[in-house]
C-alpha cells in the first residue's frame, strides 16, 4: 500500500482507524523513525487495543515531516525570489 499523510487522514475521517494506523505506521517505518517515543507509544497502545490513541501518536511523527517539507518549499521560494536559481532547485 502506498501511503501518504493525506490518505491516512482520509481513512481516519471515514472511521477506519485500522487502515489509518497501518498507513501512518508504514510512513514512519519507511522514514526510519522507529526510535521516536511517539512510535514506541503507538506500538504499545496498538498492542493493548487503543487504536485511536495509537493513530494519534503516529500522527505526531508524520506531522513533523510535513512541517519539514513546507519549510523546504519556503526556502526554495525565497532563493527563487532572490534569483539564486541553483539553490532554489536544490
Amino acid at each position: 500500500m502506498i501511503c501518504t499523510y493525506f490518505l491516512a487522514n482520509l481513512y481516519e475521517m471515514e472511521g477506519d482507524s485500522l487502515k489509518s494506523f497501518d498507513c501512518f505506521r508504514e510512513m514512519v517505518l519507511s522514514r526510519g523513525q522507529v526510535g521516536t517515543p511517539e512510535f514506541k507509544r503507538a506500538e504499545i497502545l496498538f498492542r493493548e487495543g487503543y487504536l485511536e490513541e495509537a493513530v494519534a501518536e503516529l500522527k505526531k511523527v508524520a506531522i513533523v515531516q510535513i512541517d519539514l517539507a513546507a519549510s523546504n518549499i519556503s526556502i526554495g521560494i525565497r532563493y527563487f525570489e532572490e534569483a539564486n536559481w541553483k539553490r532554489s532547485l536544490a
